[in-house]
């Protein structure tokens, strides 16, 4: 039997990101949607996971989210 699955890249990002539309944080980082799914398809590098978690985290504090 063959066991197929694939592992989540970024999974601490997805846990948090919740319902978050992907374009405000893209928005927060100054660059488009379409970039940050490409960065999403891989794991992140600690200076860019860093970076976009500092963005969701604002998108999530400036709309009160938790």
């Amino acid at each position: 039997m063959v066991q197929s699955f694939k592992r989540k890249r970024n999974m601490e990002f997805w846990e948090k990101k919740g319902k978050i539309p992907l374009w405000r944080i893209a928005e927060k980082l100054n660059i488009h949607e379409n970039t940050l799914i490409a960065w999403l398809r891989k794991e992140l590098d600690p200076t860019k996971t860093e970076k976009v978690l500092t963005a969701l985290n604002q998108v999530i504090e400036e709309d009160g989210v938790s």
